[in-house]
């Protein structure tokens, strides 16, 4: 294992460095969680209040059409139709059990007389197309314009269609007692090649009409209404434009789609889906059949990984999954950006650091550098003057006792050479102290550094905030929601009277026709009722323009929910504005470390004054050694002692050279110097020693 030491520089770059990284790295991963959670809430909220809106479409539309039909087959109008059309089929003397061209003569003529008000009717109410079949079975009249008889003629007991759902709803509804309504499922139809769902109900005639052998009571034939689905797919498509990944449809208990799908419609239509025998499936899809609601995340029928809403409906009896999904990775793709952003900003952050972080340790450093290079030149240099007094120490065996006064003057510049030296090592005290001075400011940037967490905090309450506008939002889109429910309840009133009133005024017509010359005067009012449905007709249009107004105001109030989480974005980034003047307090702080090494920079500038002091007390040892050398009696006693002296002053150098390379590894981390030094030291030691036993020989 590697042992890694590292100097007083390379511990501030790596602490500050750790201190980037674990922040940046805080800072993306809770930005990250937070945001995704408030996106797939907004999300859901948006699945969850338009599937409400567009089940109750679909609803709506469906049981409009049951209604209408019921109501079209006890109409006087489906009475005349019926006996004109069947009349016209049956005296052509068409083959009975085959699909035969009926576009006779007598048929155009009733279509010219009838056509456009059935279309009318028709379209009023919603429906694609009013079929009217014999109880035998072929299809007498058909309200759209089907000049390829893809449906006109055509015998729903022996023909093409026998096989058909719409064969067997007419059936059905042939073999009831004319009370209930039958429903047709979605088919590809053979002879138009498109799909589509019906609803039968048998029609019984409520007067007599001798004339034509038919009287009250008698069953005249089955009533049969085309369902739009043109519409429902309108329906299941109206959603949020911007998104390209959201989707509404229904599913079957069978795995049969029963709307067309946004995403892959080429693959995913009705059309496809039921000539191919296509199957949807998956998670969300089985809990709505188990008619549960809820959210899933998962894979949907197109292979994506979504969030979606699933609900149930109920259409004449049969149970339906309602589903509306967007991919997640359009939900999550805000996040995304942010922590591509972060990242970025994160590592410029980094990158500064580090460059500012060497900049400022190798200022730091550098004074402290040139101060302790010229302590070990001032070292050495004592060194050198103790052993030139040690040579001049051993000439004084040959003096006499006249140089003790020159010798009190030498012990007395020794002495406060001494003092010199421990003025020295007072300046390094105060060297030490500010080192811990700027330790103490490097645990203010650390406190600084909690600061900065903390304004990360206030980021997540501003993530609370979103989280409540989002479900505020959700209750306004809910309380629209109501609103249009009650709109359409009202159109729906208006829309029976209107239909009521047509039918009133269609039947006044076919009555005035028949009266002849003496109904003209009853056919002008009947005009003038039908004009009054009309304008009734307006009315109900501007309450549908109501309902596209209140759909409107659900889209507003998805925008202001959108603004209200870009104020919420703003907000955080404020709070990351908050952090950065935070790191920047960090950077008040180094400079504060800064201002500590300038003192010891001061320390160091007197310790350079004081060698310079103690180079003048050397001049004088060497002017009274000068004395000496005229002196011819020296005592060995004065000798010894001024030896002894030179000893211990070399020993004070080494401990400057000890000192200085203390200095070395504090800034490096590097003790290879230090161990050196302690080497030299017990080698000089032992010098000394050898050189006090070799005078006291001599002597």
């Amino acid at each position: 294992m590697i042992d890694i030491k590292l100097g007083l520089r390379g511990k501030i770059n790596l602490l500050v460095v750790g201190v980037g990284v674990i922040c940046s790295l805080t800072i993306a991963i809770v930005s990250s969680y937070k945001s995704s959670e408030s996106l797939e809430k907004l999300a859901t909220s948006q699945l969850k209040s338009s599937s409400i809106m567009m089940k109750d479409n679909v609803e709506s539309y469906f049981e409009s059409l049951e209604n209408f039909t019921k109501k079209l087959s006890k109409d006087r109008l489906i009475e005349g139709l019926f006996i004109a059309f069947e009349g016209a089929y049956y005296g052509g003397a068409y083959p009975d059990g085959k699909d035969s061209n009926i576009l006779s003569s007598s048929y155009l003529t009733n279509e010219k007389i009838y056509g456009d008000r059935v279309r009318k009717v028709s379209k009023d109410f919603g429906m694609k197309n009013i079929i009217l079949a014999s109880l035998s079975g072929p299809i007498v009249m058909v309200s759209s314009i089907d000049k390829k008889a893809h449906l006109l003629g055509r015998h729903l007991l022996a023909g093409e269609l026998k096989n058909s759902n719409l064969s067997k709803c007419f059936q059905k509804a042939s073999e009831s007692d004319g009370s209930k309504t039958f429903y047709s499922d979605f088919e590809v139809i053979s002879t138009t090649g498109k799909v589509s769902a019906f609803l039968c109900q048998k029609k019984i005639a409520e007067f007599d009409y001798e004339n034509d052998g038919i009287f009250k009571g008698d069953d005249l034939g089955v009533v049969i209404s085309e369902i739009d689905i043109n519409r429902v797919n309108q329906i299941t498509t109206i959603s949020n434009n911007d998104s390209e990944t959201e989707q509404y449809f229904m599913v079957a208990k069978d795995g049969i789609l029963k709307s067309n799908l946004k995403i892959e419609k080429e693959i995913y239509n009705l059309e496809n889906v039921l000539k191919n025998k296509m199957t949807a499936q998956s998670e969300a899809i089985t809990s709505a059949l188990k008619k549960k609601t809820g959210v899933y995340k998962g894979k949907s029928i197109n292979g994506y990984e979504v969030v979606s809403y699933y609900s149930y409906i109920e259409i004449f009896g049969e149970t339906w999954a309602f589903i509306g999904e967007k991919s997640t990775d359009e939900v999550y793709a805000p996040v995304r950006t942010m922590i591509y952003f972060i990242i970025i900003i994160t590592l410029i952050i980094i990158a500064s650091t580090i460059i500012i972080s060497f900049y400022l340790t190798k200022k730091l450093a550098e004074p402290i550098t040139i101060s302790t290079e010229t302590l070990r030149t001032v070292s050495s240099e004592v060194s050198e003057k103790s052993n030139d007094i040690k040579s001049a120490a051993s000439n004084l065996n040959d003096y006499s006792s006249e140089l003790s006064s020159s010798v009190q003057e030498t012990v007395s510049t020794l002495d406060e050479l001494t003092s010199m030296v421990s003025k020295n090592l007072e300046n390094v005290a105060r060297s030490s102290e500010s080192s811990k001075n700027s330790k103490q400011a490097a645990e203010e940037g650390l406190e600084t550094i909690k600061n900065l967490l903390t304004a990360f905090n206030d980021m997540t309450e501003s993530n609370k905030v979103i989280v409540n506008d989002m479900e505020t939002t959700t209750q306004q889109m809910i309380e629209i929601t109501s609103v249009i429910n009650e709109i359409a309840q009202k159109t729906d009133m208006i829309n029976d009277i209107v239909f009521q009133t047509k039918l009133l005024a269609f039947n006044a017509s076919v009555e005035a026709a028949r009266a002849g010359e003496h109904g003209k005067g009853f056919s002008v009012v009947a005009e003038e009722v039908g004009s009054l449905a009309n304008a009734s007709g307006n009315a109900a249009k501007e309450i549908t323009e109501m309902v596209t107004d209140s759909v409107a105001k659900v889209n507003t109030i998805v925008d202001q929910t959108k603004k209200r989480i870009e104020v919420s974005t703003k907000e955080g980034k404020d709070k990351l504005n908050i952090g950065y003047d935070i790191a920047k307090q960090c950077g008040d702080k180094l400079q504060d470390i800064l201002n500590n090494v300038n003192q010891v920079n001061t320390s160091i500038n007197e310790v350079r004054v004081a060698s310079d002091e103690q180079s003048s007390g050397i001049t004088e040892v060497s002017k009274a050694m000068s004395s000496l050398d005229n002196v011819s009696n020296q005592t060995e006693n004065m000798a010894r002692e001024l030896l002894n002296s030179s000893n211990n002053m070399n020993l004070r150098s080494v401990d400057l050279s000890g000192i200085v390379t203390e200095l070395d590894s504090l800034l490096d981390g590097d003790d290879t110097k230090k161990k050196e030094t302690k080497h030299e030291v017990q080698k000089i030691a032992q010098i000394d020693n050898v050189s006090s036993l070799d005078e006291r020989r001599k002597a």
